[in-house]
């Protein structure tokens, strides 16, 4: 009887659950560029303070931060845009010029102003928090060939350039606009699989009623981890959470879901289909 509930489990793990969002290929390289610029500015500027991928649900609508950097009492939003080839600004929006190596004919793309984009975050970011501070807007453009931008608004293609800004410039709040924006913020979570074939990942918000285990350290909530690996077989799977205090909790796992929030909807997915999560900070 246990070898057919087993054969039950395992195929309704592979069959059932919700898999997460597959990921582009200019979305892994933005993954990629967002990563290596937040950990080369931690080691050009050792007292900054960095939260990465922050989800804004708001009732005002929906957004998404890529660097909130604190040094002293200066606040600053970073937006990266992986951006190739020749990059124009036109009134309200942008087109990216890129040669093709093998046509040697130029394609033309409209892209979405960055500068509107962090306008709309900061919005954001003071409604979700109910603060007022003085937000430094940036926008760093990575690996771009040229930028024609004729606007006052700040942005480099140079890294040394905006550590340096980072560094000596942008406007500072007081300690209370500061703290109330920065400590009811956080980083989003983040989940992630991948296969031979491909690879998925989501930043979102998980549901703290969906990380709740029985374990060998006793039981752990959402607030303890730090991250989990999941390792995979046929009708279970072991759950590896490392918490907060350094140590390594362990658990199983036969048909669970986690339930996340992102872009203010509510989605479920199977933990046999994720390989790894991570809490935000």
């Amino acid at each position: 009887m246990k070898f057919f509930k087993k054969l039950k489990t395992g195929f309704k793990r592979k069959f059932t659950g919700n898999k997460i969002c597959l990921i582009t290929e200019e979305k892994e390289f933005g993954n990629i560029a967002e990563l290596s610029i937040t950990t080369l500015i931690k080691k050009a500027i050792p007292n900054a303070l960095i939260k990465t991928n922050i989800i804004l649900n708001t009732s005002s609508g929906f957004g998404e931060i890529d660097c909130l950097i604190l040094i002293d009492n200066r606040l600053f939003i970073l937006e990266i845009k992986h951006w190739l080839g020749t990059i124009v600004e036109h009134d309200d929006y942008f087109i990216s010029y890129k040669l093709d190596k093998y046509t040697n004919e130029y394609h033309k793309k409209e892209l979405k102003s960055p500068f509107n984009q962090i306008k709309r975050q900061i919005k954001l970011l003071k409604e979700k928090t109910n603060s007022n501070p003085w937000i430094n807007p940036i926008v760093f453009f990575v690996d771009a060939d040229k930028i024609e931008c004729e606007s006052d608004n700040i942005w480099f293609d140079n890294f040394d350039d905006l550590i340096l800004y980072l560094k000596n410039d942008g406007y500072s709040s007081y300690n209370n606009q500061i703290n109330n924006c920065w400590n009811n913020i956080k980083s989003s979570d983040y989940i992630y699989s991948s296969s031979f074939l491909e690879k998925r990942n989501l930043n979102c918000i998980i549901d703290d009623n969906s990380l709740k285990f029985n374990t060998n350290k006793g039981f752990i909530t959402k607030e303890n981890i730090n991250y989990i690996n999941i390792k995979h077989h046929f009708s279970f799977d072991e759950l590896f959470i490392h918490l907060k205090n350094g140590e390594i909790a362990y658990t199983t796992n036969e048909t669970s879901n986690i339930v996340v929030n992102y872009k203010n909807t509510l989605s479920s997915y199977s933990l046999a289909k994720i390989d790894e999560i991570n809490i935000g900070d």
